[in-house]
């Protein structure tokens, strides 16, 4: 069956403190966005991407026309809502509408551009192995965890083996995470990602480790850590990941 990519890009990115989306900063003389899609039209299992896009926004067309010139993979953008999970099911209902239920969806933010091609290949012949389900790239927790009240007072300090940190992509059928996510909103339930909305169906999806540059950016503070992350794919190649797993 094949595997198509969709790239919720509709947020504004409020933490960031600039006046641009974050998705539009400059990353080492490219947008973020622009640095995710290139890693992702570098992955030859991929049938379509899919970028969701704030209505309003003037960028995103205009970049997706561009790379869509430039590669073979399938490139479309579509129109976003208001919240992220809004985007991914507007996107899901068009591979759905495609005759594409069936088919297998990568889900991956817009803000992640460090992602290695070596660990979503990883995560692709994972689920294709589990069959149904379906699963994510993530890493294990390795910081003390501290849950604090309302006013930052320490609570508790819970077990933090076997809690994994969850990223993306996060890799689904197409109708069974439309379906799930449709029922979160059925049940007015708020998810923050693709895997809480398929384990609130019964779903047990597998996790796959990435390495640990596969960060999100979210503070202003990320965005000169991703410039050396990617300056050191740059040098090294995805040889980073090869050395990661070896030191495991």
């Amino acid at each position: 069956m094949a595997i198509h990519a969709v790239v919720p890009a509709a947020g504004q990115g409020s933490r960031m403190q600039s006046d641009s989306p974050k998705q539009y900063l400059d990353l080492a003389g490219r947008s973020v966005l622009e640095r995710t899609l290139e890693v992702l039209l570098q992955i030859p299992e991929l049938a379509s991407v899919t970028v969701v896009l704030n209505p309003d926004d003037t960028q995103g067309p205009a970049l997706v026309e561009r790379l869509s010139r430039d590669n073979k993979t399938l490139l479309r953008g579509l129109p976003g809502g208001q919240e992220r999970w809004q985007s991914v099911a507007n996107a899901l209902q068009y591979l759905h509408d495609s005759g594409c239920g069936a088919d297998w969806v990568l889900v991956h933010d817009a803000a992640r551009p460090c992602v290695l091609s070596a660990d979503i290949r990883a995560l692709i012949a994972a689920c294709e192995l589990t069959g149904v389900c379906g699963g994510l790239l993530a890493v294990p927790v390795t910081d003390t965890l501290k849950r604090v009240d309302e006013s930052g007072h320490v609570q508790e300090t819970p077990d933090r083996s076997g809690v994994w940190a969850a990223c993306t992509p996060q890799m689904f059928r197409v109708n069974a995470l439309l379906d799930a996510l449709v029922q979160c909103r059925l049940r007015g339930l708020n998810v923050t990602d693709e895997a809480s909305a398929m384990e609130l169906q019964g779903y047990s999806p597998v996790v796959v480790r990435c390495h640990r540059h596969n960060i999100k950016i979210t503070y202003p503070e990320d965005l000169p850590l991703a410039a050396l992350i990617l300056q050191a794919q740059t040098s090294a190649g995805d040889r980073i990941a090869d050395n990661f797993q070896a030191l495991l």
